[in-house]
This record gives structure tokens, sequence and C-alpha cells, in this order.
């Protein structure tokens, strides 16, 4: 079933599971195609396709340590060791990666107090088209004009920019040509130096079409925190590259970002793909905003709607939350409260504390997080129905703010298992017992899923997690461990896991008798 494999399908797929009604497509132009992805997203939304656009990349190739074999001309490092622009460069390393971002008007964002970490002012795509020595090759002319195009849309000047995120390959080709089109591009501020430059893959390699994405976060984060970042291990420039006579400057050591004389800080993020597709994305600080805190303001009391997966998990929330509401500058209490009821998904296991205060509310949060009552500072109706399942709608209004995320647990490695599930020769065999094999069917499932056991006969499998990518995988283990073959439409169906272990070995049970009476006709 490839619809369920093909990377044509990934995006339609992630509309599905999460209910997204926008455009939805899967974009390919080789190494930047993720910050192509987030140019279209840009784009839908200045179109008014959509509100709100998740747009990035995955490049997963394997989970495994790998390494690869050094040849001399070409691409990769020969010391797994990129340096871009560093005098020491000798080529990329590959990496693994998945990088999404969320972007939404900045009117909207500002209007529901969404938490901005940078703007998008502007960006840009170009292909080289046919003015290259060879189709792999990257070109200057349009690698230039994707910048000077997107600081253009931006209403800015490239001359604007004190940072620099190249697509730095650390290539001896790839970066000459770069630095080639960027100072061309950058030609305002020609002979300053000033302006940092940088590249990702220094820390965590070449991650395809993930690598723009990858660059885009670096520099939201660069911004958000005023900081400059170096290569990692930065030494001095290849003196090939010119910048002694260029706006740039290889930047060594992290260092606070001055605030310029004239404007916001700003930065642009480029993207270069096999094929000759040019991505730029014109990058600012996000807007100052005043009186988003204040001290709790006397009133009722605020009832603080928590759920998990697991009682684990909601501890481990609990703890998070009462962690956020005593640092600095926190949340207002209301505001915590609207954004709890409003914008987390409810999950089975449930808790609620009513406090008045952001003190009392972290106290009583550390209180359920030990693992305390799941009800706590006094019985609260609208608490009770929370805890009964039933649908809530909170009184008053309130912002959406920054809270701590969903804790997941990390040790789960799910459809990536290093190992197999039990050790060698302590599978169940086919031919003993049919719950037997069912047991170990169980296992397998729970296993892959992330569960302690697939005991629970209510839960079904998409609701433990499971998806296509699961599914491929658990075919395989069954064909390879129990010499069952089962089609991937059956992890389709809503199925409880129980019901789905049945299913499981009465279809391989099936085959089997299939393949006997063949065998017969054959000997006949």
């Amino acid at each position: 079933m490839r619809i369920l494999t093909d990377r044509e399908f990934l995006a339609p797929w992630i509309s599905y599971r999460l209910g997204l009604q926008g455009p939805s497509l899967t974009v390919q132009t080789a190494c930047s195609t993720s910050l192509t992805a987030v140019h279209l997203a840009v784009q839908s939304l200045l179109l008014g396709e959509c509100d709100t656009a998740l747009a990035g990349g995955v490049a997963v190739d394997t989970v495994r340590k790998r390494g690869y074999v050094h040849q001399q001309g070409g691409i990769y490092s020969p010391d797994g060791r990129c340096r871009p622009f560093d005098e020491r460069a000798g080529g990329t390393v590959p990496g693994n990666g998945v990088g999404v971002v969320v972007l939404r008007r900045l009117s909207d964002a500002l209007a529901d107090n969404d938490p901005i970490r940078a703007v998008i002012r502007g960006s840009a795509v170009t292909n080289d088209g046919a003015t290259k020595v060879g189709f792999t090759a990257p070109g200057v002319d349009q690698q230039t004009a994707a910048v000077v195009e997107a600081w253009a849309a931006a209403g800015l000047d490239p001359a604007d920019a004190q940072y620099l995120e190249a697509h730095g390959t650390a290539t001896a080709l790839g970066d000459r040509i770069e630095a080639a089109a960027a100072t061309a591009a950058f030609k305002g501020a020609l002979g300053t130096g000033r302006i940092g430059i940088g590249s990702v893959k220094s820390n965590i390699g070449h991650l395809d079409a993930a690598a723009g994405v990858a660059a885009l976060i670096k520099s939201v984060l660069m911004l958000e925190h005023a900081t400059l970042v170096p290569n990692a291990g930065a030494g001095r420039p290849h003196p090939e590259l010119g910048f002694d006579d260029s706006p740039f400057h290889l930047i060594e050591r992290p260092a606070a970002w001055p605030e310029p004389e004239h404007g916001p800080r700003r930065s642009g993020v480029s993207s270069v793909g096999i094929g000759g597709t040019n991505v730029h994305v014109v990058l600012e600080e996000a807007p100052r905003r005043t009186g988003a805190w204040a001290p709790d303001a006397e009133g009722a009391p605020e009832v603080l709607l928590l759920s998990a997966r697991t009682r684990e998990d909601l501890s481990a929330l609990a703890g998070r939350l009462a962690g956020a509401l005593r640092a600095p500058k926190a949340p207002s209490l209301a505001d915590t409260a609207y954004t709890l009821c409003l914008g987390r998904t409810p999950m089975a296991v449930r808790g609620y504390v009513r406090a008045g205060d952001r003190a009392g509310a972290a106290e009583l949060l550390a209180e359920l997080a030990s693992g305390g009552a799941v009800a706590l500072g006094g019985p609260d109706p609208l608490g009770e129905a929370w805890l009964a399942g039933e649908p809530v709608v909170r009184e008053g209004g309130g912002r959406r703010v920054a809270l701590p995320s969903y804790p997941f647990a990390g040790e789960s490695h799910g459809a990536y298992r290093l190992g197999p599930v039990a050790p060698a020769g302590e599978q169940p065999e086919q031919g003993g017992g049919g719950g037997d094999l069912e047991q170990g069917v169980r296992a397998l499932l729970a296993e892959a899923l992330g569960l302690a056991d697939a005991d629970d006969p209510e839960m079904t499998y998409f609701a433990a997690g499971g998806d296509s990518l699961t599914a491929v995988h658990l075919v395989g283990c069954l064909r390879d461990d129990f010499d069952l073959d089962v089609p991937i439409t059956l992890f389709l169906e809503q199925l409880t896991l129980h019901e789905m272990a049945r299913r499981i070995v009465a279809t391989g049970e099936g085959d089997d008798s299939l393949d006997a009476l063949l065998s017969e006709f054959e000997a006949e």
C-alpha cells in the first residue's frame, strides 16, 4: 500500500489526522524543499487561502548510527565535520531531522496574543535554469536574484541585515558560489564586514529536505534571544572566499546581537536545492509588546483543567505548569485557565486545581505532580464536569499564552525499535496453541505502540497512537517474527487491539490454509 508510505501523501495524511482543511501539498525541490514550503505557506496566508499554516520538511534516512565512505573530490567531509566557509572546510556531512514552523498573519497573531518568535518580512524563489555548468551545480546569478527579490518584497534593502544564515554545505564549489552570490546581493554593505554569516549544517549536518527549515529555526532563535551564534568549531574564513573585502564576517564566538541604530534586528536565510531552486527568506525580530504581564488581579478563583494519556504524564504536566507559574513574568491565572481550556486537546486522564492566585495554583499543581488527588483546591462544578468527561464551557474571557507543552515520554522508539520484541528462540510458535500466538501478537502491538501492555479491551489501534508508518513496521515484524502475512489495510480499520490481534491470527491461519491448498493442487 504505497499510498501510506510515499512522501507525496505525507501532507494530506497530516491534514486528515489533524482535521486541517486548507491547501495541503507536498513540495519537492531537493535540499531547498522545506524553505520552499515556507515560502508557499506565506503566499497562501497572504492570499487568504488559510489563516494558519504548518510548513517544514522531513529527512530521516535511518535511526541507526551510520557512516559513509569518503572519496577524494566528493561532497562528503574527510573527517566527519562540516565547516562551512572555514579554511578547513572539506565537504558536508549527512544528517537526519524534522522541522515544522507554525505561520500566521502578523495582524491575526497580535490580535490573538499568540507567542511570536519572529516575523517573515518577505521571501522569494528562483531557479538557475540553464545558466550554470551542470544540472547539479549551483549558480551565482539566480541565487543573487532570490536574495534581492526577497528583500524587495519586504520593502527593505539587503544591507539592512545584520546576519545571513547561509545554505553553507562546506563543499568547495558550493561555498564559493554562495559567497559570490551573497556578496553581489548584499553589495550595499560591501567592504564593511558587518554582516555575520553562518550555517546550521556545522551543528547538525545536511538535513536534505529539512535543511532549509532547520536554518530558519536557528535564525529565529537567534533573533528571539538577540544572540549571534557561531558555526560549531568555527575557525578562520577560507581565504578564497574573499571575506576581507565583502559584507560578511564569519562569527567566531557567541556574542550579544547589538540593537541596530535604525530599525529592528534582521536576518536573511538562504537555501539552495540540487537542480537549481534557490530560496531566500527575510526575518525580523518579533515586535515588542508591553503590558503582557500584570500582578494577580483580585477576583473569583480560576479552575485549571489538565488532561493526559496516563497518570504519569498528568503528573509531569502538572509539575511543568507549576514551574511556569512560579517563573518571573508568568502569565495571569485567567489567561492560563483560558489557554488550558481552549488550547489543549482533551484526553482520557484528567485533573484540575482551583486557586485564586499563581502562587496558590503552583502549590496545588506541585501536589498533583507528586501524586496527590486529581481535584485540588475545593470542589468546582466546571472541574467536576471535566473529570466526568463532559463538554465544558469556560465563562469569562482571556488570552492564549505560552504554556508548557505535553510531556512526551521520549524513551519509546515506536516503529523504529532498535531491538527484537523478544530474544531469538523465545517467540511463540505458530504451531502451538492459538492463545500463545495471540498473546505474542498482542505483545508485538504493545511494543510497537509504546504501551506497557495491550490488555485494555477498549483500546483501539489509533487511540494508542498507531499510524501508517507503524503499520508498515508491524506488517514486516508479523511476517519475519511470526510468519504471518497480514494485509496493511487491517490496520486502517477501527479495531480494538484485542480484536486486531484475533484478526491477525485468523488472517494468518487463512493464508496458511490457502498455501496448503495451492500446494495440493501443484502436487496433483
